[in-house]
């Protein structure tokens, strides 16, 4: 009995993300922005997307997300402001496709074995990549982020002190020190957008440099950015000179970040040694003590 109710519950899940999956098309263009490398499972993404818009019709409410304040926050951080809306959805759906592929899983093991608890275990393990797993990617990627910001500021600011000792105005040193070979790196993506603010959109400087110190969350970014910010603003002094210890700060910042990464790889190294070593030693001793025991 166990097994043809968790059979026809197979079935009816198989059937939905088929019919999910027939409809992708409509999601295409929004999904060509996500990276599979932060949402593995993207090309199921349909799934969840759907069920995102049956939930909110549901509910009559357009805020019906998975994930609460503190999630947002971190997406915000990760994606940006101007992103979150998009992304709140997209972690949504992501959260909602995991546990549509877990049941889905759940039901056919259940149906096939007559367990019912194999079902409840699925169900377990949803609620602990939704609750626990997803979030602490996000966290993954925060501290990745900020990682990758602390070691590319110092060349930025470096850069940013020779244009202007060259006589170069502050929006012009900004945006030439800005230009690199590659911009989708956490920091250039923000300097980028900086820049568009800047000279698209029209923004005046200081307050686009203010939003970017937000969005950097780093104190040694937020200290250059008051710097450059207060002398928009009011003038006066050397520029140059006032950055050109923030810089060799950030320089130093960079040694110690460079010096911590080097001895996480070096643990990683040394852990990856270990378990050579074991594997080794196991293939040598193995014949000897098999040996022995057939002499017992």
């Amino acid at each position: 009995m166990i097994e043809l109710i968790f059979g026809i519950l197979t079935m009816l899940l198989l059937v939905y993300c088929a019919a999910c999956m027939l409809g992708a098309k409509k999601y295409r263009a929004g999904l060509a922005r996500v990276s599979e490398k932060d949402f593995p499972l993207k090309k199921l993404m349909p799934i969840g997307l759907t069920t995102q818009k049956l939930l909110m019709k549901a509910s009559h409410s357009s805020r019906m997300f998975i994930g609460g304040r503190e999630v947002r926050r971190k997406l915000s951080i990760v994606y940006g402001e101007n992103q979150l809306k998009f992304y709140t959805m997209v972690y949504s759906a992501d959260a909602l496709t995991y546990i549509a592929v877990i049941l889905t899983i759940g039901c056919l093991l259940t149906a096939g074995t007559g367990m019912p608890e194999l079902i409840a275990l699925t169900a377990l393990m949803g609620a602990v990549v939704v609750a626990l797993l997803l979030p602490k990617r996000l966290d993954e990627y925060i501290a990745n982020r900020q990682q990758a910001i602390r070691l590319e500021f110092p060349d930025f600011l470096s850069k940013f002190i020779l244009l202007l000792g060259a006589g170069m105005a502050v929006t012009e040193a900004w945006d030439t020190a800005g230009r690199v070979e590659d911009m989708n790196t956490p920091f250039y993506r923000e300097v980028a957008q900086t820049n568009h603010e800047i000279n698209a959109l029209g923004k005046a400087p200081a307050e686009a440099l203010r939003a970017f110190a937000i969005r950097m969350r780093d104190p040694d970014v937020s200290h250059f950015v008051s710097s450059v910010v207060q002398y928009i603003e009011y003038g006066g002094g050397d520029l140059s000179e006032v950055l050109s210890t923030q810089s060799a700060e950030a320089w130093r910042n960079r040694k110690q970040e460079a010096l911590r990464l080097g001895e996480v790889a070096g643990t990683k190294l040394m852990g990856t040694m270990l378990l050579m070593f074991l594997g080794i030693l196991i293939l040598v001793l193995a014949p000897a003590i098999f040996t022995m025991s057939q002499g017992f």
